[in-house]
């Protein structure tokens, strides 16, 4: 007769796992099972793609990559399912990152070739956005910032991998490029400030004058701008002194972007300027006050402001080509315009 113990054990082990269905086996039954993959996949949920990575490893897996049209059908089939049962969030990160922070290509953690690709229209389109978001309800690819706080990252479980794991670790986009250490033991300056960077503002942050900065290059309303910086408990970024004014303009032309992009400048009902992030009055400001391209048409700034309610600080054009000025001049807030976000430090 069999031993009480072994019943049991064998309940705990039906309970528990590990779980098979199909070909592979799950560590257990919170994994959901792909014969086509012959993979499990699991959601995890972290603040950054870092840390996603390694509670995926600590679980035996690896960030999904894909190889296929299949196997993008089936990883998103699967992603549609959590996001109907509610147990994951609406931004969903695979295993890849950008080369380099200057690079427009993707490199696929668990160490498979970057050879399928399925980016939605326009995309990458973002040298700032490191990381790979697969989108509902088409699977299609785009290029996203790696610190959201509600990303929920697709960790997939294999009994065996046929490529091994890369050791690929994406920069800091925001650091400026230093050349190589004489010696590899050699802390540059620009690799301590990215360090602290990190630590005091968050992977994508850059430390400034009054706080914490990110910039994103994708044109956007500035509502949609608003809910954008919003995602990262930031906002437009407000400007309060001349420093603050050329740190923003310059950490946008490090990113790629040669003619405007939103600040938190806005115009209230009642007429006033405020700023988003504490809907004070606005008291530096930095007007244009010069020709608009080679018209001849001189303009002062702020005008129109019953319709022009948003401000954005700009490179102005002149017939020498681009010119540094870091000048505002307010718009339409249905116009499209990249966007600086800033937060507190620590936060």
């Amino acid at each position: 007769m069999l031993a009480p113990e072994f019943f049991c054990s064998l309940s705990l082990f039906l309970i528990f796992g590990p779980f098979t269905s199909g070909a592979v086996t799950c560590p257990d039954q919170t994994w959901e099972t792909s014969a086509q993959l012959d993979a499990c996949l699991k959601p995890i949920l972290q603040p950054d793609i870092g840390e996603a990575r390694n509670e995926c490893r600590n679980l035996k897996g690896r960030l999904a990559s894909v190889g296929s049209a299949a196997e993008n059908q089936e990883i998103t089939r699967i992603i549609q399912n959590w996001d109907k049962s509610k147990t994951a969030g609406s931004i969903y990160y695979l295993g890849s990152l950008r080369k380099s922070a200057k690079s427009k290509e993707f490199v696929w953690l668990d160490g498979r070739q970057f050879e399928f690709t399925f980016w939605d229209a326009n995309e990458p389109n973002a040298l700032m956005e490191g990381c790979l978001e697969i989108r509902l309800p088409y699977g299609k690819w785009n290029d996203i910032s790696c610190a959201h706080r509600d990303l929920v990252a697709v960790c997939e479980y294999r009994t065996s991998w046929p490529y091994a794991e890369s050791s690929h670790q994406y920069l800091d986009p925001t650091a400026q490029e230093v050349s190589a250490p004489a010696k590899p033991t050699t802390t540059t300056t620009t690799q301590k400030i990215t360090t602290i960077s990190q630590k005091v503002c968050g992977f994508g942050w850059s430390i400034g004058p009054h706080g914490c900065y990110k910039f994103d290059i994708t044109p956007r309303t500035y509502i949609n701008s608003y809910a954008y910086c919003r995602d990262f408990n930031s906002f437009p970024t407000s400007v309060v002194d001349d420093e603050e004014n050329r740190f923003v303009t310059d950490l946008a032309k490090r990113g790629g972007e040669p003619w405007h992009f939103w600040n938190g400048a806005h115009v209230h009902l009642d007429g006033t300027l405020l700023w988003a992030d504490n809907e004070r009055n606005v008291t530096y400001s930095n007007w244009t006050q010069r020709l608009w391209g080679n018209t001849g048409i001189g303009y002062t700034k702020p005008d129109n402001i019953a319709t022009d309610r948003c401000v954005e600080i700009m490179t102005f054009r002149n017939g020498n080509g681009w010119d540094n000025t870091y000048e505002w001049n307010n718009d339409p807030c249905d116009f499209a315009k990249a966007v600086v976000c800033k937060k507190p430090f620590g936060y």
